[in-house]
């Protein structure tokens, strides 16, 4: 009688056992539902995650130490140990600008360890697979609400309920994290075997695409599109002798492929940028991506100023934003090219951008600054390969360029053996080091947790064979 219970218990799914094993991918999946949901007007999300990196570090030892070994630390030795090593050269040569970059840096290391742990465990893997998707559907609904104006609470931007900012305080913070689940959402969407969760994915799926559209992130858009291309790339050539044999889901690819379009009307009407200049519309601000190549024109012109420009003397600025951004590069520039070596120190950027902003407010991309952007402090140089290159000196940037192409070598070459799942990972990778080239992604709580946590997991994958 006893084994007949057994075998039953046995047979049951279940998502996960307590046990010394999987009470680390408790305390994982509670600090990435609290990272998502923490509304600005309830708790402060760096402070959420600054508790989470504690109590993971007094846990993950003890649940190591009774529940058994790390596999070979081989790959993540050999992607992490060479930027460790610059960075604490750069921090040995210049000492610690800044105490939040040792929060930050210990983050990295301890996310890596604990996705590169927890992925040995499949059930483990399948928790996580399942809580994400319920976490993205949540803070996706709850983007819906705010653009429906039924958000029982205030967002905190300054962009009112134009673009979608769902329970963070930026857009672009919400957009990202969106955009990095789309490759995860299209592989579960893809590969799912029961019809039921199927719908269950492409509701979840419609939500977050219309998130991802109306946050108006233009970082998050080319991201997310550069990451949905790489998955279908990676999808093709993986499945390029199988045959389609899910007939009867044809009718959710339709219904899918018919919500993603009337989202795609819809953004050419729905305004996101509004002010006293005129008003933007999703597509139109797509468009204006174009903007990088000539966002300020100098002479004569005959435009008028509109939401997104501004007219400063004889030139006219066709997008802020961008040439913002260039100042910022320009700056930084300064900063590389009189400490390009060793950097002027972890955390040490935004402490030196002060003190060159100044300088450079006579330069090109200066002139075309407004009042507020001429003062305005920044602690990133929204790029994230120039921010390592300032801080951390060419060593940092070259370390960081190895985990980059010694991760993906390693996909390469084993891009057969390693589970399907690899390229949706992979894919959502990409997304966060593209938005990063005019953002910074990873020195958020949010997408420094996910991508570093995400890069450990996938690690691991690659280290052996788990179907």
């Amino acid at each position: 009688m006893k084994d007949k219970v057994n075998n039953w218990l046995a047979s049951r799914l279940t998502l996960i056992s307590f046990g010394w094993q999987n009470l680390m991918v408790i305390l994982v999946v509670v600090l990435g539902f609290v990272l998502l949901l923490a509304h600005p007007s309830f708790l402060d999300r760096l402070c959420a995650y600054r508790v989470g990196i504690v109590v993971c570090s007094l846990f993950f030892p003890m649940v190591v130490y009774f529940s058994g070994r790390f596999d070979s630390l081989r790959l993540p030795i050999y992607a992490k140990f060479p930027f460790f090593c610059s960075i604490s050269i750069s921090l040995l040569h210049n000492g610690l600008a800044s105490y939040d970059f040792l929060w930050d840096f210990y983050g990295q290391c301890l996310w890596v360890l604990i996705g590169f742990w927890i992925s040995k465990n499949i059930s483990s893997l399948k928790f996580l697979g399942v809580v994400y998707v319920f976490g993205i559907g949540f803070i996706s609904g709850y983007a819906l609400l705010q653009q429906l104006g039924v958000d029982p609470l205030p967002a905190v931007t300054v962009f009112e309920s134009r673009r979608l900012v769902s329970t963070f305080e930026n857009p672009n913070y919400f957009a990202n994290t969106v955009a990095c689940s789309l490759p995860i959402l299209g592989y579960y969407f893809i590969n799912v075997r029961y019809g039921g969760v199927r719908w269950l994915i492409g509701i979840v799926s419609v939500l977050t695409y219309n998130s991802w559209i109306f946050a108006g992130s233009r970082g998050a858009w080319v991201g997310g599109i550069v990451g949905l291309i790489a998955f279908s790339i990676i999808f093709i050539t993986l499945r390029v002798n199988r045959k389609f044999d899910h007939k009867k889901s044809l009718i959710s690819y339709s219904v899918l492929f018919c919500f993603i379009v009337g989202i795609f009307v819809h953004a050419s009407e729905k305004i996101v940028i509004a002010n006293a200049h005129g008003t933007l519309s999703a597509y139109d601000r797509l468009l204006s991506i174009g903007h990088v190549f000539d966002p300020r024109e100098v002479g004569y012109f005959s435009k008028n100023v509109g939401p997104a420009s501004l007219q400063i003397g004889d030139t006219f600025i066709h997008d802020t934003t961008i040439n913002h951004r260039y100042f910022i590069w320009d700056v930084t520039w300064g900063i590389i090219n009189e400490n390009p070596i060793v950097g002027v120190g972890p955390g040490g950027f935004a402490k030196h951008f002060i003190e060159y902003r100044d300088a450079f407010l006579q330069h090109e991309w200066g002139n075309g600054l407004s009042d507020q952007q001429k003062i305005e402090k920044t602690k990133f140089s929204h790029n994230e390969f120039l921010h390592i290159w300032a801080e951390c000196g060419v060593l940092g940037l070259l370390s960081f360029l190895w985990l980059c192409c010694f991760s993906t070598y390693s996909y390469i070459r084993k891009l057969r053996e390693v589970p399907p799942i690899c390229g949706a990972i992979f894919s959502s990778l990409i997304v966060m080091l593209v938005h990063g080239q005019v953002s910074y992604p990873l020195h958020t709580p949010v997408g420094s947790f996910f991508f570093w946590l995400t890069l450990g997991i996938f690690l691991n994958l690659l280290n052996g064979d788990r179907k």
